[in-house]
């Protein structure tokens, strides 16, 4: 029931947001990567619970491993699902990042030479330029 409670709740706030933008309350893909990550958040949380309870009971009330019978299982599986998806998220967008400091220091110091730029290359040890 708290897998299904907190989808309701992330996706009506992400499509309320997409929805005071103008247009429709479809998701565009920042916005999609967003709820996904907005929702492991989320079921993190109510995970460490379930695990925490589990390990408390295990340990102090039953002291068996009839215990683990409150683990939530629905819950670990949807955060596997989201972390993976998250995850491959990510891999996606490492393409598109800004470059390093390193290349725009290098960029940097290739367009801010004099004529001929063979001192600067030289001390920095870049490629010349032609």
């Amino acid at each position: 029931m708290c897998v299904v409670a907190t989808e309701v709740v992330i996706r009506t706030h992400m499509h309320g947001r997409a929805s005071r933008s103008p247009g429709s309350a479809l998701l565009d893909g920042a916005d999609s990567v967003l709820r996904d990550e907005l929702l492991l958040a989320a079921h993190s949380v109510v995970g460490a619970a379930s695990v925490g309870k589990t390990v408390a009971r295990m340990l102090f009330l039953e002291q068996s491993p009839l215990a683990l019978r409150h683990l939530n299982l629905q819950l670990l599986l949807r955060m596997g699902c989201l972390a993976l998806s998250v995850f491959g998220d990510r891999r996606g967008r490492i393409d598109s990042l800004a470059p390093s400091w390193t290349a725009l220091l290098e960029q940097s110091i290739l367009t801010a030479l004099n004529e001929n730029g063979d001192y600067a290359c030289q001390y920095y040890d870049l490629p010349q330029s032609q």
